[in-house]
């Protein structure tokens, strides 16, 4: 439904619309056009009530723009509804011209359309984005994955292992998740169960730190030592680094495995692993306090 030629005073002039035939739930555009040389400025409001207009609280279109509503948000309760409209105008801009300057009158179109090109699912999508953020992405997940490894929270990091699951970023974030677990007491057996996920080829030097550390520090020196065996004795060993060596030998200390220790302590110095510890003193021995 379209006017055109309206006219409207352009000193404080308004005109007032009863529109009828709005279908519930429907999407409707109000699209009002006048020549851009006219040096006026329009705004709308849109009510169910015709008292309820007040000043003050326009909807300033542009000569290009369109407002978009929805009937239902205009709570009516009959399937076929009427909508009132208040159009005013005021003078803006700098005349230039004489019969510009001296027009009364402001010539415009205004239309309610339901917009032929836009269906209801690009509304109901922006809708939906308006109420519900955007997904998070991987490095949003890998921040709250450390900070909960920090604040040793494994409670949250077990929600956070329930999320990536049914979104289906596991994959891709499994090494995250696997630090933040060993990072979090009592929880080397889920960081085991996700290790053993890995493909080996891609498991790194501070994969297995972390899993060596972890079972060291929650009484599972067995374990410890178990995993420390595996990784060397993998064709392309990732190279041990000092966290490595020292979680190894308070695993030692736990199990009085004073011969573990020692061929511990020769394979990190084949490994060009350096030590501060003087030859002579076991260094698994130094870490004896470590287990309490």
């Amino acid at each position: 439904m379209e006017l055109q030629q309206e006219t409207i005073p352009l000193q404080n002039g308004y005109r007032f619309y009863n529109i009828l035939g709005l279908k519930a739930s429907k999407w409707y555009e109000v699209k009002i056009s006048y020549p851009a040389s006219i040096p006026s400025s329009f705004s709308i409001q849109l009510k169910s009530d015709p008292s309820d207009f007040g000043l003050n609280k326009n909807r300033r279109l542009l000569n290009t723009e369109k407002l978009i509503f929805n009937v239902k948000n205009h709570n009516w309760t009959s399937g076929d509804s009427k909508l009132y409209a208040l159009v005013t105008v005021e003078p803006e801009g700098i005349v230039g011209k004489l019969h510009v300057q001296e027009r009364e009158l402001v010539i415009f179109n205004i239309a309610i359309v339901e917009p032929p090109s836009l269906d209801l699912g690009v509304f109901m999508c922006d809708q939906w984005m308006m109420v519900r953020p955007p997904p998070p992405l991987s490095i949003h997940y890998c921040t709250l994955l450390r900070r909960s490894a920090i604040l040793t929270l494994p409670s949250d990091v077990q929600k956070l292992h329930s999320i990536l699951t049914k979104t289906g970023r596991l994959h891709s974030l499994r090494t995250a998740l696997l630090h933040a677990y060993a990072a979090c007491p009592s929880s080397s057996s889920s960081a085991l169960r996700l290790f053993s996920e890995i493909p080996l080829p891609l498991t790194e030097t501070p994969d297995w730190t972390a899993l060596i550390s972890s079972c060291a520090r929650d009484g599972l020196p067995q374990q410890s030592l178990r995993l420390f065996r595996a990784m060397e004795s993998l064709p392309d060993a990732p190279r041990p680094d000092q966290v490595t060596a020292v979680s190894v030998f308070v695993a030692c200390s736990q199990l009085s495995d004073s011969v573990t220790g020692a061929r511990a302590h020769l394979a990190f110095i084949k490994r060009g692993l350096p030590f501060t510890i003087p030859p002579a003193t076991p260094p698994w021995t130094c870490m004896s306090s470590a287990a309490d």
